[in-house]
């Protein structure tokens, strides 16, 4: 299953390449995969308790979950990071092979 949302990451990526080049606006679709990217990237930091800044016994005291809730999270936040990871990865290169 992670191949399957990973590989989607890679065609969403594409997709919104080719919407951008086709309004004309070819450059900003790796502005806009980059924006995806860094917004998914960061939205699985948080759902993996890796931003925040609190000892993970606190926050888990302060909101109990049960284990299904738990993995839930986990599962989302494993999907938000392999969508995410194409879109960064084609903004960064393009950034840096441009430059």
């Amino acid at each position: 299953m992670k191949k399957k949302v990973f590989l989607s990451g890679i065609v969403s990526a594409v997709l919104v390449q080719l919407v951008a080049f086709v309004m004309g606006e070819a450059r900003q679709g790796y502005e806009i995969s980059g924006y995806i990217g860094v917004g998914l990237l960061v939205l699985a930091g948080l759902l993996f308790a890796t931003l925040i800044a609190t000892r993970r016994d606190v926050m888990h005291n302060a909101a109990p979950e049960d284990r299904e809730s738990q993995r839930s999270m986990l599962r989302i936040g494993v999907y938000g990071m392999l969508i995410g990871l194409p879109h960064f990865m084609y903004a960064f290169g393009y950034f840096l092979f441009t430059q």
